[in-house]
């Protein structure tokens, strides 16, 4: 998703993947309430499974109408296809998307000259460790926050809150409404508006305060069996609360984090390292959660209160702000040109841009106007050499 989306959504497109996800997960908890007032029997485990075949079975079907990326074409030297995969993702085939087409080209042919021959031991060499340490950092944090232990176990958590009965099934369902509905408001209104690292940084915290004001409520107020009280639904609105931030922050946006930050040349092994990794904690906390909550009861929402803090010293600590740069810009930040960006909690994404040889009294604006003009100028240079080019391919596309 990342190679083909443009620098201004590409964080919005990316955290579609989450968005989705909460739609499932809200559709899986209202047939889980539904199959529960169904008589006794098979049926009430075979309708849910036989329903999860049908999102996965038009996935499968859809696959078969989609296109490579252009920088993977780029990359196999099937020049032709890839200018007319980008115009068709870009719907046109203006200069825009010749200058765009230009970068992507340019960027593919100094990684091809840089280093020739992959193998997987350059995983492990500087840079590229780096990366894989923050992609699987960035799935290691997520499933941390202990939303994701939430969501499988939603109603064994709500017991711990209100009591056991059928309202946590209930409960439970609400939750995966304000899942959908957070991460949706997000994915529109907030994705590609505001910077990666302090979007992350402020959700961590704001997870934290709930996780850690929900064990002491609990632990002051323990639930009363067949007795909703008001502790019991202080402490539901601050799981509510704890969820809206989760998808508003580490929901979405490690998806497009760790598929931004490797370049062409590692991208493929980069991002199945990053998913992995996130499937391997997944596991991990689904498998470990039912004993940890046996074992420490309301001490597992402060497990996860204290686990968010260490998560929000790793935003700040580990984290480079990747939002509004071009894949390019990314690579050159994380093999240490742009050395303004690497803890920069402002940049293109905040409306400034710092550049590295301002004049003493010179406005940041006044810099990056400078290193605009230079850039463009080198540019449309390089481009009207291939202009000619691309004009023939675009007539025979």
């Amino acid at each position: 998703m990342s190679e083909m989306s443009p620098k201004e959504i590409r964080g919005r497109l990316g955290s579609c993947y989450q968005f989705t996800y909460t739609i499932g997960i809200l559709v899986s908890y209202w047939i889980d309430y539904g199959v529960e007032f169904m008589p006794s029997g098979a049926r009430q485990w075979q309708i849910p499974i036989a329903l999860q075949l049908v999102p996965g079975a038009l996935m499968g079907i859809g696959m078969f109408t989609l296109d490579e990326s252009v920088r993977w074409l780029l990359a196999h030297g099937k020049t032709e296809e890839a200018w007319r995969s980008l115009v068709w993702i870009r719907a046109g085939d203006g200069p825009a998307v010749s200058e765009e087409f230009e970068d992507m080209r340019r960027g593919l042919e100094d990684e091809r000259h840089a280093t020739a021959g992959f193998r997987l031991r350059e995983l492990l060499e500087g840079p590229n460790l780096h990366r894989l340490l923050i992609g699987g950092g960035l799935f290691l944090a997520q499933q941390s926050t202990g939303s994701t232990a939430l969501a499988y176990f939603g109603p064994q958590f709500f017991s711990l809150l209100v009591g056991p009965g059928d309202k946590n099934l209930l409960l439970t369902g609400i939750f995966g409404a304000i899942k959908v509905v957070s991460c949706g408001f997000f994915v529109i209104f907030m994705s590609d508006r505001f910077g990666r690292r302090p979007t992350l940084t402020i959700g961590a915290a704001f997870m934290a305060a709930c996780m850690v004001a929900t064990a002491a409520v609990i632990r002051r107020y323990p639930p009363t069996d067949g007795v909703v009280t008001n502790a019991g639904i202080a402490t539901v609105a601050l799981i509510y609360l704890d969820i809206i931030a989760y998808n508003l922050s580490w929901g979405p946006l490690p998806w497009p984090c760790a598929s931004e930050i490797f370049p062409t040349r590692i991208r493929e092994p980069g991002v199945a390292f990053g998913v992995g990794s996130q499937w391997l904690f997944n596991f991990v906390w689904s498998f470990s959660t039912p004993y940890i909550m046996a074992g420490i009861g309301w001490g597992t929402f402060l497990l996860f209160g204290l686990l968010d803090v260490l998560i929000v010293g790793f935003t700040y600590s580990c984290l480079k702000e990747t939002a509004g740069k071009t894949l390019e810009e990314i690579n050159s930040m994380y093999d240490g040109v742009d050395a303004d960006a690497e803890h920069g909690w402002k940049g293109d994404a905040f409306g400034q841009t710092q550049g590295p040889d301002r004049e003493p009294g010179q406005s940041h604006s006044d810099g990056a106007e400078s290193v605009r003009s230079d850039t463009k100028s080198s540019r449309h240079k390089m481009h009207a050499a291939h202009l000619e080019q691309l004009t023939s391919i675009s007539g025979r596309a």
